[in-house]
């Protein structure tokens, strides 16, 4: 009969990712098993190559597009509603920078495989969401030229701004992971980048 794991997946790759973060790609498994309170030969026995721990344990926790974009019924129309949903993306970039990082720095990183096969979230699939979510906000039945359109699915403007908008979000996330202007972003100054950007998309109901 095998014996018992002494100490469960999660906790083992919860100790690793720490040590990855502070030391980089280069941390010893002899640290990791330190402080996970194991041998390196579990860490072996679970992972076949210090690799494999290393892209298992800083592996981006999964986004859930429809939480983050969720918003009342009463919202649609409203920048606000838009707002609220940059601030949350903002979190979701600002928590997962820290593992970003040292992993798209390992030399046997391939973002190919990652982005399109091993990402929690496909980054098409953010971009469908936000652009259904933008439309959502838009007045119904009008585009953003003020024309009577109503079969533009997705729109492009909608696309452009969904993508800059996530662009957007990374780069703050990046620049305060970095610690280039002392101190993050506060959320008055990203509410003033998404009124920036609603300005561009322009609806009818916001003019």
């Amino acid at each position: 009969m095998p014996r018992p794991r002494s100490i469960d997946d999660a906790t083992l790759l919860e100790a690793a990712r720490k040590v990855f973060v502070e030391k980089g790609p280069g941390a010893s498994t002899r640290e990791i098993a330190r402080r996970a309170g194991v041998s390196e030969g579990v860490l072996f026995q679970r992972y076949a190559t210090k690799a494999d721990l290393f892209f298992a344990a800083l592996a981006p926790p999964a986004a859930d597009p429809g939480s983050i974009l969720a918003v009342g019924d009463d919202a649609v129309g409203n920048v606000a509603a838009l707002e609220e949903a940059a601030l949350r993306i903002l979190a979701y970039f600002r928590e997962t920078m820290p593992l970003l990082l040292p992993l798209v720095n390992h030399p046997a990183f391939d973002p190919e495989r990652f982005f399109h096969h091993e990402a929690p979230a496909s980054l098409q699939a953010w971009i469908d969401a936000l652009v259904s979510f933008i439309d959502a906000q838009r007045s119904p039945g009008r585009s953003a030229d003020g024309s009577s359109e109503i079969d533009r699915a997705p729109r492009e403007d909608s696309r452009a701004a969904a993508t800059l908008l996530t662009s957007a979000m990374f780069g703050v996330a990046l620049i305060d992971t970095a610690g280039i202007h002392g101190a993050p972003l506060p959320d008055p100054a990203i509410r003033g980048m998404v009124r920036a950007l609603w300005q561009g998309i322009d609806p009818p109901s916001e003019r």
